[in-house]
Parts: C-alpha cells; sequence; structure tokens
C-alpha cells in the first residue's frame, strides 16, 4: 500500500513538473537586448576597475563625412561626430582627462548629470580651457538616464560645428525589450560642398532670422550622417532613446500608423508610461519611447518629424523624413508593458507662497532699454545696434541678479514667456518637476503644448516655455551648493543674455 502512495506521489509531482514547463514554454524567449546604434562609436575606458570609467577625451578638428561622399572640417570630441558614447552603470566614477587642440578656448559641461559644482563646465566655476590646454572632470553619475556632454563656452557656435557627446547611465528597473537604439538628432548648417560656412563664429553676419529663432537648418543628422537607417524586427519590443542636440529644430517624431510607449524623458522612467503617436523634442531634451514594428518583412517605415510651428511670427517647420527604416525579420509573442513598476520618482512637496518669477523676454542692442552685454574676456560675440538681446526679468547677461536658495530648500520657479520666440528653460545641477502650466496639451487645439503625464511623474532638467505662456516647476536644492547656472538651451538666446544663476549656499 505505502509503495502504491509512493508512486501516486511522484506521478504528481511529474505532472505538476511538466504542467510548469508547458507554461513557461508558452512565454515567448527573449534573446539579450540587441544595441544598434548606427554610427555611435563606444568610449574606450582605461581603467579595469569596474566602478571606474576612465578615458582621454580630446576636442579637435577633423574630417568627417556628414552627408555621404561630403568632406566636412568639424570640431569633433576624439575624431567623431557625435563624439565617443560613453556606456556605464549608476555609481561609476568617470574621470575624463580632457585635452583642447581646437583653435578656440572651449569647456564642457555635462548635461542633466548631478555632479560637484566645480566639474559643471560652467564659466563661473571654471575658466575656459584654452587652446593647447587639459583639464579633468571627475564625478560619480547618481541617476539612470540619457545624458551628453557639450561646450559651455561660445556654445551657440561649437556645437554647430560638432561638439557633442551621450551618456547612458543604466539603473534598476530597466524595461525588457530586444532590441535599443540612441539615436542623437541635429541639424546643421553646410553649404553645397559639405563645408561648414566659414563665417560661422562670425555673429554679425547671421542673418535676422537666425539671431532671433536660433540657428537651423534642414540638413537633418542622425547619429552625426544624414543618411542613417535601421533594419527592425516585426513583432519585437524596440527601445529608442532619443536626444535632440540642436540648437533650435524641434523633432515632432512620428512613424506612421504606430504608436508609441513613452517610458521616460531627462532624468526619469515613468511607472506609468503613456501612448503617444507623436513625440515632441525640444532642443537639449531626452525621450525614452518603446514600439512594436508591424509589417512584412521588407516593409520601410521611416520615423518621420512631423511640422512644428515654433513661434506665430514664423513659418512652419516642415516635415521630413529622420531616418529610414525597414523590417528585415519578425517575431510574435511580445507586449508593451503597461506598468513599470519600482521607478516612480516622489513627488517635491510645492512650497507655500508665491513661486520665484523667471520672465523670459527680449530687446534690442542699443535700444531705448539701454540693453549692452559687456564683451567675453575670451572670443567675445560682436553684436551690432538693433541685434536681439535676451533678458531674463528685464535685465541681460551679468546684469541679471542672481537667485539666492539655501542648501537644503525647495523653491518654486514660475518660467513666463513674454517674447515672441520659444524658449527652453534648463537648469543646471538638480532636476526639477512640473506642477503647473497654462499650456497644456490638447490633440486638436494645443498639440505641441505639454503633456499632462509630464506634470504627474517627469524629473527633467530641460522644458520648453512656449511664447506667451508660463510654466510652473519646483526643485529640491538639497545636496550641492555653489553657482549653478539656468538659462534658455537655445545658444543664440543663451549667449546673448538669457543666462543667470542660482547661488546654492549653506
Amino acid at each position: 500500500m505505502r509503495l502504491m502512495w509512493l508512486r501516486v506521489v511522484a506521478l504528481l509531482v511529474s505532472l505538476v513538473v511538466v504542467m510548469a514547463s508547458s507554461c513557461t514554454a508558452r512565454e515567448p524567449e527573449q534573446a539579450p537586448v540587441l544595441d544598434d546604434n548606427p554610427g555611435i562609436t563606444s568610449a574606450t575606458d582605461k581603467d579595469p576597475d569596474p566602478g571606474v570609467f576612465e578615458m582621454d577625451l580630446v576636442a579637435k578638428v577633423a574630417t568627417v563625412e556628414l552627408t555621404p561622399g561630403k568632406k566636412t572640417a568639424a570640431w569633433t570630441y576624439n575624431g567623431t561626430v557625435p563624439g565617443p558614447f560613453i556606456d556605464v552603470a549608476v555609481g561609476t566614477r568617470l574621470v575624463i582627462h580632457f585635452k583642447n587642440e581646437l583653435p578656440q578656448a572651449t569647456t564642457i559641461h555635462w548635461h542633466g548629470l548631478r555632479l560637484p559644482n566645480s566639474m559643471d563646465g560652467a564659466l563661473v566655476v571654471q575658466n575656459p580651457v584654452m587652446p593647447g590646454g587639459t583639464f579633468e572632470y571627475s564625478f560619480v553619475v547618481r541617476d539612470p538616464g540619457l545624458f551628453w556632454f557639450h561646450p559651455h563656452h561660445r556654445s551657440d557656435t561649437q556645437i554647430e560645428r560638432g561638439l557633442y557627446g551621450v551618456i547612458r547611465v543604466r539603473g534598476p528597473g530597466e524595461p525588457r525589450v530586444d532590441h535599443e537604439h540612441v539615436l542623437v538628432l541635429d541639424d546643421v548648417r553646410l553649404q553645397a560642398d559639405g563645408a561648414l560656412p566659414p563665417d560661422l563664429d562670425d555673429y554679425a553676419q547671421l542673418p535676422l532670422d537666425l539671431k532671433l529663432h536660433g540657428r537651423w537648418s534642414d540638413t537633418l543628422l542622425v547619429n552625426g550622417r544624414t543618411d542613417r537607417s535601421l533594419v527592425v524586427q516585426s513583432g519585437a519590443i524596440h527601445r529608442f532613446r532619443l536626444l535632440n542636440t540642436a540648437n533650435l529644430r524641434y523633432f515632432n517624431l512620428t512613424v506612421r500608423g504606430h504608436t508609441f510607449r513613452v517610458i521616460g524623458t531627462d532624468g526619469s522612467l515613468f511607472e506609468k508610461p503613456y501612448e503617444a503617436t507623436h513625440i515632441l523634442i525640444g532642443p537639449s531634451e531626452r525621450y525614452d519611447a518603446l514600439l512594436i514594428p508591424n509589417g512584412a518583412v521588407g516593409k520601410e517605415l521611416p520615423l518621420t518629424s512631423d511640422a512644428f510651428e515654433r513661434a506665430e511670427d514664423d513659418a512652419p517647420q516642415p516635415a521630413v523624413t529622420v531616418l529610414k527604416m525597414k523590417i528585415g525579420s519578425s517575431v510574435s509573442g511580445r507586449a508593451l508593458p503597461d506598468t513599470l513598476p519600482g521607478v516612480a520618482i516622489p513627488r517635491i512637496p510645492v512650497p507655500a507662497g508665491e513661486p520665484t518669477l523667471i520672465e523670459f523676454d527680449q530687446g534690442t542692442q542699443g535700444g531705448p532699454e539701454g540693453y549692452t552685454l559687456p564683451p567675453e574676456e575670451h572670443d567675445p560675440i560682436v553684436g551690432k545696434d538693433g541685434d536681439p538681446i535676451f533678458v531674463i526679468n528685464k535685465k541681460a547677461g551679468g546684469d541679471i541678479p542672481p537667485i539666492e536658495v539655501k542648501l537644503g530648500e525647495t523653491r518654486a520657479f514660475k518660467i513666463h514667456n513674454v517674447s515672441h520666440q520659444i524658449h527652453v528653460f534648463h537648469l543646471h545641477g538638480f532636476f526639477f518637476q512640473i506642477v503647473d502650466s497654462d499650456d497644456l496639451f490638447d490633440p486638436v487645439k494645443k498639440p505641441f503644448a505639454l503633456r499632462r503625464e509630464l506634470m504627474a511623474q517627469a524629473q527633467k532638467d530641460s522644458v520648453t516655455v512656449r511664447s506667451g505662456f508660463s510654466v510652473t516647476v519646483v526643485a529640491r536644492f538639497d545636496e550641492e551648493p555653489g553657482r549653478w547656472m539656468y538659462h534658455c538651451h537655445i545658444p543664440e538666446h543663451s549667449e546673448r543674455g538669457m543666462m543667470s544663476e542660482i547661488r546654492v549656499v549653506k
């Protein structure tokens, strides 16, 4: 009898194992993530310590092909556009041995990263690295996300010449996907032979339209080329990590017949992703989105930037293909996640009282308001009477009183744009959260306005403020004292006055 019971138990155990195996078999097996970032060169780590990423970074002139068959003498990091791709985990110490081999002074700003004030690369905390000079940047990366690096000296022309690179920081809670793509979006003004304009540094010759709005062009770059393409897999989950390095251009991205699931932006993943047929990315912003392509092998699925109206007095940017995509194979059984548990960022309580006002406006050089800009010590931007000057609270550049906050203080800011131009508010050293706006998204009435989903969960360092509207944000200045810049991230605006600082004092 005992033997019979043992046989029954053994049979039941075997049935449970078979049923468990059968259930497991129904779930599609996913291979390791395929990282396909066309044209991006990975940085070389010199340090065997897994907790340290040490590299040489040289700013230099190099000949590259931004367009097929045409040579461009670009300004580069380590000879490539974009510069070397830094790919690390949260908690890694970056040690960057920087050398300037350019004919002009420069610095490096580590956009979006929280770091010591002395490492920020802004001119209020670091002297420019002169031609032939060196500087060592060293700091720990503290947050997951997609970040980038670029000059913070003559950024209007130095970024335009090709000086930018991307940093991917991985952390816990990363979504399960089949393919991942880092796409660095830009535009550049080129001559017919592929050369940059010879008078690029001559601000006085810049057309008034570009002085007002910022430099932009119909020549689009993805990862440093006009002809990038991508082979995608039908039915698979593709993760697109998107960065806009352009001076002015907005990318209003869409794939016809498809819907993105947006899972994050500048400094945070979203616990509750949202769906969008279009992702509008302003200068310096990043977005993180999932997409399942569908269609037969060989089908073309171009990534398009649809028309976008920058300002009421400016013609819309036309629709244009950004990236050619084609289906090369297929897989089945995938589904986009509805939630990303465990990645939510705690919301910052809004302090009582009125927020600190930051009013963006514009005036003219030598105009009735009396705006003037003192020449910079190194490589001054020369303007003329009648040129636009961009102001914060009726003051320009060094005349703008700094905002002082106590270390550990929480402060709300109302950014109000009373000018006729679009502006992009960027804060160094700290993330902020959006708490209010009078310019909220409506698919029919306001397709270019602020998404409500961002107000509920986004942690950002850059946000668009359209003409005539305001956005209220809150930040906690809790860890890093020092002089932290805030400015419009359209470089033609910040370099012509729309930049000041928040002084975090103990």
